[in-house]
Formats: C-alpha cells, sequence, structure tokens
C-alpha cells in the first residue's frame, strides 16, 4: 500500500491530480507533480494507493 498522507487527502484528488484543500504555498502543478508519481510508484509496484484523509476509501482498503 502506498499512503499518500497530505499529497492527496481524497480519491477525487488522486483521480484528478487536484491539490489539496487546504492553504498551501505551492502551484497545483507542482502538486499534480507529487501525485503521478505516487501513482507511478503504486502502479510499478502492484501497490494499492490510498489518500490518507478519505473517510469513504479507508474502511474498503483495509479489508483489501
Amino acid at each position: 500500500m502506498v499512503l499518500a498522507f497530505d499529497a492527496a487527502d481524497l480519491m477525487e484528488n488522486l483521480e484528478r491530480e487536484l491539490p489539496i484543500g487546504g492553504v498551501v504555498d505551492i502551484e497545483p502543478e507542482a502538486i499534480a507533480v507529487h501525485i503521478r508519481r505516487l501513482k507511478s510508484l503504486a502502479h510499478e509496484r502492484g501497490y494499492l494507493l490510498v489518500p490518507w484523509h478519505d473517510p469513504h476509501v479507508w474502511p474498503n482498503s483495509l479489508s483489501s
């Protein structure tokens, strides 16, 4: 499992490569670069990529 922690709060952040909802001093494209790297890492190794703060994802991820 790859845990995205604060790089992607919700599954929507991962799927749409959106910056997190809080105020951060970084350009949206810079966030997308990090999200793409996490997605690539998970894909290359066959790991599940999990956004850290999404309450709809966590229960399902733990049972996989």
